[in-house]
């Protein structure tokens, strides 16, 4: 998990770990309710009995509660999981009525504690989009640090250029004549390159 991504997980995962704790315990009307609002985005769910729907919603936001606090889910699992929820409270808010103005879109008054989930769907949009790390620049940084070592270890002050200046040097003469960019047998180096 990135760094930039904990406050975005901490906030969410908390909020909607409480929220389903608080729903464990439902009664049979409350349930009933939820469950006639949840038929509004997803119908099957109304062939539920109202009970047991109350308890699967409860496990469903602890659980994607606990994947959003826990650092070893990827971040981009996590995000496609607030995702799928967030984006059902967001079309819950669009389909009741009563819960939007005129035009559909902004909140009216009853509407605007459900309108404000819209913020854990774009926090879903930035733990999803979030590109990784490039690995090709790790893997050139590297390979740079291991030709530089190379030629530090052959006694020579070019980067990236290994030219042997003792004749008891243990590197074998195949890789001279792989890393030289002039003809072994050649003295001086880059700056004199006449063969003797």
């Amino acid at each position: 998990m990135r760094p930039s991504h904990i406050p975005l997980r901490l906030t969410t995962g908390a909020f909607i770990l409480n929220a389903g704790w608080g729903k464990h315990d439902l009664d049979r009307d409350r349930a009933a309710g939820l469950q006639a609002m949840a038929a509004r985005v997803i119908p099957p769910v109304s062939r539920i009995d109202a009970a047991k729907f109350g308890k699967i919603l409860s496990y469903a936001e602890m659980t994607l509660g606990v994947a959003l606090l826990t650092p070893f889910v990827p971040s981009r699992l996590a995000g496609i999981g607030l995702g799928i929820f967030s984006g059902c409270l967001v079309t819950l808010y669009l389909r009741t009525p009563d819960m939007t103005l005129e035009d559909g879109i902004r909140p009216s008054p009853q509407g605007t504690a459900l309108a404000k989930d819209i913020w854990m769907l774009g926090i879903a949009a930035a733990l999803i989009l979030d590109p990784k790390p490039q690995a090709k620049a790790t893997e050139r940084i590297t390979a740079k640090e291991g030709t530089t070592s190379l030629a530090r270890a052959a006694g020579t002050d070019w980067p990236g250029v290994a030219v042997p200046r003792h004749s008891n040097s243990r590197i074998p003469g195949s890789t001279w004549r792989r890393l030289a960019p002039w003809p072994v047998g050649c003295g001086g180096g880059p700056g004199n390159r006449t063969c003797r």
